[in-house]
């Protein structure tokens, strides 16, 4: 190769030495001979040249990141894969992030700045991490390692710039690592826009980071933003409910719809804007409605449409009276009345058959009905029946 050439590749000497010698043999062969691989490697030597020369250059970096070398943890491992450390004590110590410090003779000799030029990282930066987080991806992931990742991040990302490149890449990639468990039998990636730092243990598509991250709250919050749960964490996973959905999983939406309804003047700007809104699952089949009695298995998902004739029994007298009579949810009466706003917000009072049927009072005998008593008596008729 000349020094001029644009066009040039691995001589075929060369690339049986890639293939025959070992990896630390290579580098080694490299540097002591720098002064003449530096004009096609280094890419300092590109100016004056044409696009022909970066191509060459770019396919023989590649090349090069193809050597299988040694690392100080005793792994080996692709040079593109590695970092570089002058500290001869780093070799027993856990690598950092996860990536693999390539093992050379003499790592405090100065010469060794070559490998920046042949894809070794230098230091561990904001962008090296989210790389290797975009590796693990496709890899056998686990908690314990992309935990190390993110929190070198946090220590990595003092400047702004940082925290902006972090937080673009967490919205745009699924960057967020959860394992197999109450999200599903395998383990998945999220962006940040599709999970919360805190959620009730009945989320089911919105994986809530403190179950796994618990010591990195103030990544994810100041680094990350992300957002507690809301309105709108709820209705997103009613709008998700299926016929294979869990009854009891569907009443604690419900209910959880209720406590952000009830405090949405003070809780989260997102939950007094939902709040304001027409619910959107209005539509939708999400209510489980069984006419074949209470405990049965057999349910129906019906909509708030008034199409769909259903009723609520909200008391336990209207709930036995009922059964069978009239279709009602396979929801008990303690979870009815834990969500009263709720249904309110969906206009679904009108359904609760204490608004729907009277009493008629039958008096036997000589006994004389107190109509007065008798109307106290059944204000508190809600209280005496618990």
């Amino acid at each position: 190769m000349s020094e001029t050439d644009d066009v040039f590749d691995l001589s075929i000497e060369f690339q049986t030495l890639l293939n025959e010698a070992p990896g630390v043999l290579i580098l080694q062969f490299i540097k002591d001979n720098w002064s003449y691989y530096r004009n096609w490697m280094n890419p300092g030597r590109s100016e004056g040249r044409g696009t022909a020369w970066e191509t060459s250059r770019g396919r023989l970096i590649k090349s090069l990141g193809s050597i299988e070398v040694r690392c100080r943890d005793g792994s080996m491992d692709r040079l593109e894969r590695t970092i570089f450390s002058s500290k001869e004590n780093h070799g027993k110590m856990p690598s950092p992030a996860g990536l693999s410090v390539i093992e050379v003779p003499d790592p405090r000799d100065p010469t060794w700045r070559l490998l920046s030029h042949l894809g070794v990282a230098w230091s561990v930066t904001v962008g090296t991490l989210l790389e290797y987080l975009s590796e693990l991806r496709s890899a056998q992931a686990s908690l314990e390692k992309v935990s190390e990742v993110y929190s070198r991040m946090r220590c990595n990302c003092k400047a702004e710039e940082g925290l902006g490149l972090i937080r673009r890449k967490f919205d745009e990639l699924p960057l967020i690592y959860i394992p197999s468990g109450r999200m599903g039998p395998t383990s998945a990636w999220h962006c940040g826009m599709q999970c919360v730092w805190d959620g009730g243990q009945y989320l089911r598509h919105t994986p809530s980071w403190k179950d796994y991250y618990p010591d990195l709250r103030g990544f994810f919050f100041l680094v990350v933003g992300i957002r507690k749960e809301t309105l709108g964490t709820v209705t997103a996973e009613l709008r998700q409910v299926t016929a294979s959905t869990e009854i009891k999983h569907i009443a604690s939406f419900l209910i959880a719809a209720n406590t952000h309804l009830g405090t949405s003047q003070d809780y989260h700007t997102d939950d007094a804007e939902h709040a304001r809104e027409e619910p959107p699952i209005l539509t939708q089949c999400i209510f489980p409605v069984t006419s074949t009695g209470l405990n049965s298995t057999f349910v129906t998902l019906y909509s708030a449409q008034p199409r769909d004739v259903w009723f609520i029994a909200d008391r336990h007298h209207l709930r036995q009276s009922f059964d069978r009579i009239v279709p009602l949810p396979a929801f008990s009466v303690d979870e009815v009345a834990h969500m009263p706003t709720t249904l309110r917000w969906m206009g679904l009072q009108g359904r609760l058959l204490s608004s729907q049927v009277g009493d008629v009072i039958s008096i036997h005998g000589r006994i004389r009905l107190h109509a007065r008593y008798t109307t106290w008596l059944r204000g508190e008729a809600r209280f005496v029946a618990r």
